[in-house]
C-alpha cells in the first residue's frame, strides 16, 4: 500500500513560501482580535507538512532567535530540506521525517502552528490529530493557521478528480498517471466544445485552470486517494471539539464581500455569527479554499478590530500610480473620480480622498521599507498641507488609522510587527538575500526578505548569485561579464552573440543600475 509519503517522495510537491503564513502576519491578525500573540523574533513555530522547508526555512532565516520546527512524511523532501539548512548554516530549524498522526507533547508547545495543503489530504484521524495537536500544544495566546479545499467551490472540481482518478486508476507509476490524465483533459475539452448550458461552460472553466498546473499538482490535488473538501461550519465545529475557536482568515481580502441586507438580518441565528457571515460568503462567490486561523478557546476575542490599534505597528504598501487603459471596466455607477493605484499582489485601488492619496504615495516612496506610524502621519499631513483634511492633527490621525484598516482588509497595505530585514536602499556593495542566492545557483524559484516567491529571468540570477556584499557596482558588472563568457549569459548585437568582454561590459554597466534597482523593489536586497 502507498502511503501519502511515498507518493511524495515518488513525485515531490514545489516547496514554496507562503506569506499568509508568516508568523508576522499571524501576529497581526491576533493582536487586532484583542489577543497578545508572543513576538515573533523569539517565537515556537511549528509547520505540519513542511514538505522540503520551503515555506519554514525562510521564517527561520528572516527569524534568527526563533525556534522553527518542521515534520514531514515524506523522506526524501525532509532530507532536501535539512541540506538547505545546513547549507545556510541554520541552528534555529529543525525537520523531523515522522507520522503526523503520532506527533505527541515531546515536542513541546508553539506560539505560531502551521500546516498548509495538508489538511484536506489526509484521512479523517490524521486531520483530527493535526487539529488535536493545535489544542494540546498552542500556547495561551498562540496561533493556529489551517488551510484546506471547502465547498460549495470544490462541487466542481470534485466531479472532475473523480473522472481523473477513474480514468487514471490503472496507472502505479505517479507520472504516467498525470500523463494520462492529462490525456482524459484533453479528451474533455475536444467533445465537450459543441455543448451548451451551465456544465460546458464550468467544465471549460476548471479545465483551463487545471491545464495551466504542474504535474505535482494534478498528481497530489486530483489523483491522490485523499482529498476531502468541506465546508467552513464543518471544519469549526471540529476546531471547537478540539478546543479551538475559530479566530478569521489569513487571506482577508478574499473575504471582504457585503451581504445584502435582507440575509444580514438572520446572521447570527444559529452558528456563531462571525462563522454564518462567512458561511454566507463562501455560498455567495463559491469559494473553494480557505485559510483559517485558530486559537485556544478560552481566549477572549474581538469582534471588530479598533482602527486606532493599527497604530501599533509598521505600515507597508506598494503603491505605484496607474494609468487608465481602454480596456478598463467602466466604474460604477456614482464612484468619486480619483487616481489609481496598483498594490500589493496586483491589486487596483481606485482612491478619491486626498488623505488616503497622499498616504500610499509616502509608503509607495518608502518601499520596500515599512514606515512606522509617525513617519506615515507626518508624510500625509505634508500631503495633504493646505486643504481640508490637513488641518486638526487630531482629525487627521482618525481618518488615516480607518483608511490605514480599510485598505489592510482589503489587502492593499501590509501592517508589520517590524522592520522587514531589506535594505534601504541600493548600497555602493548590495548583498542579496542569503536563501535568495542559494535558490539563485541552483536555478530556483526565489524567496525574498518580505516571505514571497519570485521567478528571475537569467541576467536577474546572475546578479543576485553575485551580490555577496564584497562586490560594488564595476565588481558586480565585471562578475556578468563573467558569467556571458562562461555562457551562462548570452547577450546579442544584431542577431549575433556578443563576446567581446569591453562590450558586454558597456552593456551590464549600463543596465546595472535598473536591475538592482529591481531586485531592490522585490525586497531581494538585504540590510
Amino acid at each position: 500500500m502507498t502511503t501519502a509519503g511515498d507518493s511524495y517522495d515518488a513525485l515531490p510537491y514545489p516547496s514554496y513560501p507562503f506569506a499568509l503564513t508568516h508568523p508576522d502576519r499571524l501576529h497581526v491578525l491576533a493582536s487586532l482580535a484583542g489577543l497578545s500573540p508572543a513576538p515573533v523574533e523569539r517565537a515556537r513555530v511549528l509547520e505540519v507538512g513542511c514538505a522540503a522547508g520551503g515555506n519554514l526555512i525562510p521564517i527561520a532565516v528572516d527569524l534568527p532567535g526563533a525556534r522553527c520546527v518542521g515534520v514531514d512524511a515524506s523522506r526524501r523532501q525532509v532530507d532536501e530540506g535539512r541540506a538547505v539548512v545546513a547549507a545556510l548554516g541554520l541552528e534555529n530549524c529543525e525537520l523531523l521525517h515522522g507520522d503526523i498522526a503520532e506527533l505527541g507533547p515531546g515536542l513541546g508547545t508553539f506560539d505560531y502552528v502551521v500546516c498548509h495543503g495538508v489538511y484536506s489530504w489526509v484521512p479523517r484521524h490524521v486531520q483530527d490529530a493535526i487539529l488535536g495537536l493545535c489544542g494540546r500544544q498552542l500556547a495561551p495566546d498562540g496561533v493556529a493557521y489551517v488551510s484546506y479545499n471547502t465547498f460549495p467551490g470544490w462541487r466542481m472540481r470534485s466531479m472532475i478528480r473523480d473522472m481523473m482518478r477513474y480514468h487514471a486508476r490503472q496507472f502505479d507509476e505517479p507520472r504516467t498517471a498525470v500523463a494520462q490524465a492529462r490525456r482524459l483533459l484533453d479528451y474533455l475539452a475536444k467533445n465537450a466544445a459543441d455543448a451548451r448550458g451551465p456544465y460546458a461552460a464550468l467544465l471549460e472553466h476548471e479545465l483551463s485552470l487545471l491545464r495551466r498546473q504542474s504535474d505535482a499538482y494534478l498528481f497530489h490535488e486530483h489523483l491522490e486517494a485523499t482529498n476531502e473538501p468541506l465546508y467552513l461550519h464543518q471544519f469549526v465545529e471540529r476546531a471547537e471539539a478540539a478546543g479551538l475557536a475559530y479566530l478569521g482568515e489569513a487571506s482577508l481580502g478574499e473575504t471582504r464581500r457585503t451581504l445584502s441586507p435582507e440575509l444580514a438580518d438572520d446572521v447570527g441565528r444559529g452558528s456563531p455569527a462571525a462563522v454564518q457571515v462567512e458561511q454566507y460568503r463562501d455560498f455567495v462567490i463559491n469559494r473553494s479554499f480557505r485559510t483559517s486561523m485558530l486559537v485556544r478557546a478560552d481566549r477572549p476575542l474581538r469582534a471588530v478590530a479598533a482602527p486606532e490599534d493599527v497604530t501599533r505597528f509598521l505600515v507597508a504598501a506598494r503603491a505605484e500610480r496607474r494609468a487608465p487603459r481602454e480596456d478598463d471596466p467602466p466604474a460604477p455607477p456614482d464612484t468619486p473620480p480619483g487616481p489609481e493605484f496598483m498594490t500589493l499582489a496586483g491589486k487596483v485601488v481606485r482612491v478619491h480622498l486626498p488623505l488616503v492619496v497622499a498616504a500610499l504615495e509616502a509608503l509607495d516612496a518608502a518601499w520596500p521599507r515599512a514606515l512606522a506610524w509617525d513617519e506615515l502621519e507626518a508624510a500625509t499631513a505634508r500631503g495633504v498641507e493646505g486643504g481640508d483634511e490637513g488641518g486638526d492633527p487630531t482629525t487627521l490621525r482618525a481618518r488615516l488609522t480607518e483608511q490605514v484598516l480599510e485598505l489592510f482588509a482589503d489587502d492593499h497595505l501590509e501592517l508589520r510587527p517590524r522592520q522587514p530585514a531589506v535594505a534601504e536602499r541600493v548600497t555602493e556593495r548590495p548583498r542579496g538575500h542569503p536563501l535568495a542566492r542559494l535558490h539563485a545557483e541552483a536555478g530556483l524559484v526565489v524567496t525574498n526578505a518580505r516571505h514571497e516567491p519570485h521567478e528571475l529571468d537569467r541576467l536577474e540570477r546572475e546578479l543576485l548569485r553575485a551580490c555577496d556584499g564584497a562586490r560594488d557596482h564595476a565588481a558586480l558588472a565585471a562578475a556578468l561579464v563573467e558569467a556571458a563568457q562562461a555562457e551562462r549569459l548570452e547577450v546579442t548585437k544584431d542577431g549575433a552573440p556578443m563576446t567581446d568582454p569591453a562590450e558586454l561590459g558597456e552593456v551590464f554597466e549600463r543596465v546595472l543600475p535598473g536591475k538592482l534597482r529591481g531586485l531592490w523593489r522585490r525586497s531581494l536586497l538585504v540590510g
